[in-house]
């Protein structure tokens, strides 16, 4: 299992609170792992997919507190070379609209592909617990970190810009700075400060990824440390072996 993948799956398991942050971490999957149908006259389609057992299972929960909903959850093959599976949430059909307004997908009963609202509404980030809510429900849908071993980098992707715009300032608002890019069509906001993601981490609530993380800072600072003084008493021997000469 990746590093991020141990993140996600602990944040899976975090406790999901009362309604309304329940309700924030509902409006950020359907914004990174939703998929609107639309199918004919009036008629609407709704899923989630995802290849995370662990973040299927989560959406499933924060559906039933947020909004009341036992969806259906099914299991597909990839058709990706590894053959991973897809975990696909499906809302019924018959309160997929609801489902959309009480998001703040849409506004009123029309549908149509114009008039979906990808940007976040205030009403779902205004207190503390619902924005640590929006960035956990953001990163288990669109979210990475790489092995810290290797390299230091997190990041989300969206495929709207108002939702990237709005992780940003939401991360802005605890002192984690992400600075952002346009690649392969997508809006990526990413932090490369190993102090940065630490607090990310913290700020969703992975206390044990948080302390993984650290202890393989601890190590990867000292290994440096350690080079640098050998590197430093390597040049100094260096120098006296030259003047002697």
């Amino acid at each position: 299992m990746t590093f991020s993948s141990k993140v996600k799956d602990e944040l899976s398991r975090t406790e999901i609170g009362d309604e309304q942050s329940a309700r924030a971490e509902a409006a950020a999957f359907v914004r990174t792992l939703g998929y609107i149908t639309i199918k004919g006259l009036n008629r609407v389609e709704f899923e989630f997919l995802t290849e995370n057992a662990a973040v299927a299972r989560r959406i499933f929960k924060v559906l039933k507190i947020a909004h009341n909903i036992n969806a259906a959850v099914s299991v597909s093959k990839s058709n990706r070379l590894k053959k991973q599976n897809n975990y696909i949430i499906k809302i019924d059909e018959n309160i997929t609209r609801q489902f959309l307004k009480e998001t703040r997908m849409i506004e009123d009963n029309d549908i149509n592909i114009m008039n979906f609202n990808y940007k976040v509404p205030e009403e779902f980030i205004e207190t503390d617990i619902c924005k640590r809510a929006y960035i956990k429900g953001s990163f288990m849908g669109s979210g990475s970190i790489s092995n810290p071993e290797k390299s230091y980098h997190a990041e989300f992707v969206s495929n709207k810009e108002d939702q990237s715009k709005t992780i940003q300032n939401i991360l802005k608002t605890y002192g984690i700075i992400g600075k952002s890019i346009y690649r392969k069509n997508n809006y990526v906001t990413y932090i490369k400060e190993s102090e940065q993601i630490s607090d990310l981490l913290a700020l969703m609530g992975a206390n044990m990824a948080v302390l993984d993380f650290e202890n393989i800072r601890a190590v990867k600072e000292t290994r440096n440390q350690i080079n640098r003084v050998i590197n430093c008493e390597t040049a100094n021997l260096d120098k006296i072996v030259d003047t002697s000469m």
